[in-house]
């Protein structure tokens, strides 16, 4: 059984990077920016679990840009990493050339698919990709929604929602170690606006999660 739901709006004071502050600045001349929502759930597991290395895999999502995708994967280390600073992380692009090279990329991505509606670990499968990404444990991001309208004159403003999921699976059990959402959205002032930029939205969903990441054991 997982614990309870942690919802927390992150603080004023949040560690926001300076070239994420600064497009917050602009981003409010233009638009109306809702506090984003980060939602933790924890696996009692999670506090038991050795995991000495994590592999980070790109982001699900095919609106979600090959430079998103790079951009929101380097985030997440980053701060995984100052919070875990003695696991081993394998990066997205070796975590793929692995897959393939151990013929598991296809079987993963079926995985991806089925769990996403089913939250039945296929367990075997996740052996054999511990195994080839010498992992304990796979860092699995997505981009679950995204609606944007652009603006309607006398009908409705321009809009942009985004919400962005992480889950941290143990390669060794199956088990759901930890999950956090993140969502984000912006109106634009006016009805004559196109829908604000989705980059800056999935960048602020993200950075929701980030600043609940859990802390693992590595030893």
């Amino acid at each position: 059984m997982f614990g309870r739901y942690q919802t927390s709006l992150p603080a004023a004071h949040m560690s926001y990077s300076h070239s994420t502050l600064l497009a917050l600045a602009l981003m409010s001349l233009s638009g109306c920016a809702h506090r984003p929502i980060a939602t933790t759930r924890a696996h009692p597991a999670l506090s038991t679990q050795i995991v000495r290395s994590i592999a980070v895999l790109p982001i699900q999502n095919r609106r979600v840009t090959p430079e998103e995708n790079r951009d929101m994967s380097t985030r997440f280390i980053s701060a995984f990493a100052a919070r875990n600073p003695t696991i081993e992380i394998v990066k997205p692009a070796d975590a793929v050339a692995l897959l393939n090279n151990a013929s598991l990329a296809q079987r993963y991505t079926m995985f991806l698919r089925d769990y996403t509606i089913t939250d039945i670990p296929d367990k075997p499968l996740l052996s054999d990709v511990g195994k080839a990404l010498r992992a304990d444990a796979i860092a699995q991001g997505a981009v679950v929604e995204i609606i944007q309208r652009n603006g309607f004159f006398n009908i409705q403003p321009g809009m942009t929602q985004v919400t962005v999921r992480y889950r941290i699976i143990s390669t060794s059990t199956g088990a759901l170690l930890w999950e956090g959402m993140g969502s984000a959205s912006r109106t634009t002032l006016t009805d004559l606006e196109k829908a604000p930029t989705l980059h800056h939205q999935l960048a602020i969903a993200q950075q929701a999660i980030l600043d609940t990441l859990p802390r693992l054991h590595s030893h």
